[in-house]
């Protein structure tokens, strides 16, 4: 004889399924309103048309060996690019142009924005090789970069002579 009770399945797993979901939905709302390191860092600093320059100078720009430039390089008011070749871009160059122009000025204003900014954590001595969130972060000493860096390309000093350096 077998015993056939229809309702008793669907009443064991109805709850299993309602805890399941709200679990599932309690999970992802702690996660989303949770703050995170990247959230609590300073207010992204903006770079304008400056933002497709990987070099970008006031007098001069020098290469001295096989570097490759990954982005735009300019220089303005000066004009002076020497050293590529050997180096390499992969972007255009502006000498003293409108672009390097605008772009200068807009490095300026994203240079006073980060300046203005709280300090966000405290550097190495040499910080190549470390991955960085957006922020303003101040070095002890002269910052070193001397191992392949995934954020040179977006750092900008926020004082002349300063140890207060932005990454953007």
């Amino acid at each position: 004889m077998t015993l056939n009770i229809s309702g008793v399945a669907l009443r064991r797993t109805t709850p299993i399924w309602i805890a399941t979901v709200l679990a599932t939905v309690i999970a992802s709302a702690v996660v989303a309103v949770t703050p995170n390191r990247a959230d609590a860092l300073a207010t992204p600093v903006p770079l304008g048309t400056a933002t497709s320059f990987a070099v970008l100078a006031g007098a001069a720009v020098t290469n001295t060996g096989p570097s490759v430039v990954t982005g735009d390089l300019g220089v303005h008011p000066g004009t002076s690019i020497s050293g590529f070749p050997p180096g390499r871009v992969i972007g255009t160059q502006h000498s003293a142009d409108n672009v390097a122009q605008q772009a200068k000025t807009d490095l300026v204003a994203a240079f006073n924005n980060a300046a203005g900014q709280a300090t966000d954590g405290a550097l190495p001595p040499d910080a190549g090789g470390l991955r960085l969130v957006p922020g303003v972060y101040t070095a002890s000493s002269t910052l070193g970069l001397t191992a392949p860096s995934p954020w040179t390309r977006r750092v900008i000093p926020t004082r002349y002579g300063s140890s207060r350096w932005a990454r953007v």
